[in-house]
């Protein structure tokens, strides 16, 4: 579990504004905002069952942006969530997917289709070598919508970022059952904190 608060200033985020030299023309450029998050992030991996394994992330965020001379207030909320489930005779099918709540970029909302993907892979040669079938997307949903609401205009926009998409995949591990030996560095901590005063 993470927690934490962001507070920055100047930074760029991204804007619409009318055109000042051809009315009815909308531009998108960056300007500077600031920004303060408060975030909470909860992460880990769950075995409900031997066979089947659970990785879950789930992030919620308060998110203040202050731009054109006011405030703007958005509660944001991730998940994603990818079940693992270890079948007979080293095949292995896995089903993911992740939801985000509408978010802001600058003062520009946007607003993404959650999407499901699925992976079934078999181990061959000591688990060495795998290979698999995937399809991403599932229900070929993948529209993203992006909204401002200013005082002198509206905008909306909605457009197509993703299709569903079948593979194939073969992949093999060259270090796979081999141990790994791993070098303790030595940090210069205290060199460099003499070195600060």
């Amino acid at each position: 579990m993470t927690a934490g608060i962001t507070d920055t200033k100047g930074t760029f985020g991204k804007v619409w504004i009318p055109d000042p030299n051809t009315p009815g023309v909308i531009i998108q450029t960056m300007d500077n905002m600031e920004n303060t998050i408060y975030y909470l992030v909860i992460n880990g991996s769950v075995n409900p069952i031997k066979w089947w394994q659970i990785y879950l992330t789930m992030a919620g965020r308060r998110n203040i942006v202050e731009i054109f001379g006011g405030k703007r207030t958005n509660n944001y909320l991730f998940g994603f969530m990818n079940n693992s489930f270890t079948l007979p005779k080293n095949f292995i099918l896995e089903i993911s997917g992740f939801y985000q709540s509408p978010f802001f970029d600058g003062s520009v909302k946007m607003t993404i289709d959650p999407q499901v993907n699925a992976s079934l892979r078999k181990q061959f040669f000591k688990k060495k070598l795998s290979a698999g079938l995937y399809v991403n997307n599932i229900f070929d949903v993948g529209t993203a919508k992006v909204e401002d609401y200013e005082n002198d205009f509206s905008q909306v926009l909605r457009t197509r970022y993703s299709y569903r998409e079948f593979g194939i995949s073969l992949n093999y591990s060259f270090q796979s059952g081999k141990s790994i030996k791993i070098k303790n560095v030595e940090s210069g901590a205290v060199e460099e904190k003499a070195r600060m005063q």
